[in-house]
Parts: C-alpha cells; structure tokens; sequence
C-alpha cells in the first residue's frame, strides 16, 4: 500500500506564485473601485472592508492557478497560469459582493426548509440596505 500524500505532485513555487498574482491583481481592482468610489463623491469604506475581497480574489485565483492547469494542456505555462490568477483575482471580489448582505439572504431565500428562516432573519436586519445600521446617506458631490 502506497502512503505518499495527496500534496507530493504539489509544486508549492506555482501555488507561491498563484497566490501572489492573485493577490495583486485583487487588490488593484478594489483600489480601482474605491478610486471610482472616491470620484463619485461617495464616502470611503475603510480599508479593512477591503480585505474579505481581496482575500476571495486571493483563493479563488490560487484555486484556479493550481488546479486547472494540470487538467487543460494549453494552460499547463506561465502564462496558462497567469490569466488563471488573474481572472480569479478580478472575479473574486466580485463573488464576495454577491455572496454579502443582500446576496446571501437572496440565496438562501432560494433554499428550501431550516435556512429559510435564517434567510428571513438577513433580510430583516439588512431591509434598509445598510449593514451596519447608521442610515446614512452619501454627501452630494460639489458642482
């Protein structure tokens, strides 16, 4: 009986360099959404609601970089893994938005039996739009 691990095909100088191209790419579309946020007048969130986003694009295009080039030949090189942790690092903030606040009490408003309840009780505390409950509206942007 063989016992090697399930890791030992692992190169962990890919996985380094997926999660590093992961990371920046993520982390340079939210500072590209926050600087739209910031020329529309809008108030800037803190920079800690950055890192759930950019964290998702982290593991998401770490995912990909790492476990689909081995399954599709033309994406087995450098570049392959590149557009893979770049597109997971775009898409990841973009599934976290989804999956947050209204999107995860949508979701589960979806599903059937125990979680519809829990699905109830997020819409409820989120019917305003406003997470952390402060109601406040965007100042008007100067003319």
């Amino acid at each position: 009986m063989d016992h090697s691990s399930i890791f030992s095909g692992l190169d962990l100088w890919v996985v380094y360099y997926a999660s590093g191209m992961a990371f920046v790419t993520s982390g340079l579309t939210t500072w590209r959404a926050r600087n739209a946020q910031r020329l529309k007048g809008l108030p800037l969130s803190s920079w800690l609601t950055a890192i759930p986003d950019t964290l998702a694009g982290m593991l998401i295009g770490t995912a990909l970089g790492v476990f689909v080039p081995p399954h599709v030949a033309s994406l087995d090189n450098l570049s392959g893994v590149t557009v893979l942790c770049g597109g997971g690092g775009i898409l990841g903030p973009k599934l976290w938005d989804l999956i947050s606040n209204r999107g995860l009490s949508a979701a589960l408003s979806l599903l059937p039996g125990p979680l519809a309840p829990l699905a109830k009780a997020l819409a409820a505390q989120n019917k305003d739009g406003d997470s952390d409950g402060s109601s406040q509206t965007p100042p008007k942007p100067p003319l």
